[in-house]
């Protein structure tokens, strides 16, 4: 059975088990929630250079463009880059704040080398996705953490019905969610990239 995140319920977590699947660029895996900070350090520590942080958050409510009757018209989210980090100082924020960044349902992260077009993330319900062109660089990574590769991986999406949805929700952490982090990051390095639809 997925040890899930926080922030993301499923009807049935005993249906979905920790594995991952080759694509045709890259990998998707199913990852215990313990286990996404440690793959990404992990990742991080297998880079050439210095690393970008990614981080995607919906955008508030208030700040969405509405019609002339005032509704909202179209949900999106807002991408978030931090760049340059030397691997060191981005494993060790990693260790810092995984807590919220792993554990809230809203949003995304990851990670990506600024050479090669390496790309970590996490989706939401513990979906992890590699991005690359190397896909050899991360041979033997996921058994590392007891993660096996199987043909076809079903991940929650595969489980969802009307009747059984997932729920996805804000993550407080400490009085703080990933709103009042990405506010906080924007004084150290973190900046807006881009606002698009979902």
């Amino acid at each position: 059975m997925l040890n899930m995140v926080e922030g993301c319920k499923i009807h049935d977590a005993s249906k979905l088990n920790p594995g991952y699947e080759k694509i045709e660029n890259g990998y998707i895996a199913n990852v215990n929630a313990e286990d996404i900070a440690p793959l990404m350090e992990h990742f991080i520590s297998l880079q050439d250079d210095r690393v970008f942080l990614i981080l995607e958050v919906p955008t508030n409510e208030k700040d969405e463009p509405k019609n002339q009757s005032g509704d909202i018209e179209a949900f999106h989210i807002d991408v978030y880059y931090w760049d340059g980090m030397p691997k060191d100082y981005a494993m060790e924020f990693l260790r810092r704040n995984h807590e919220l960044l792993v554990h809230d349902g809203m949003s995304r992260f990851g990670f990506g080398s600024h050479s090669g077009n390496n790309e970590i993330m996490l989706d939401q319900y513990n979906v992890v996705r590699i991005y690359t062109k190397y896909p050899e660089m991360y041979n033997g990574m996921f058994e590392k953490f007891g993660i096996e590769q199987v043909d076809e991986l079903k991940t929650a999406w595969k489980y969802f019905t009307y009747d059984t949805p997932g729920e996805c929700c804000l993550y407080n952490y400490k009085g703080k969610t990933i709103y009042d982090f990405a506010e906080f990051l924007k004084q150290h390095g973190l900046y807006f990239a881009e606002r698009r639809e979902k």
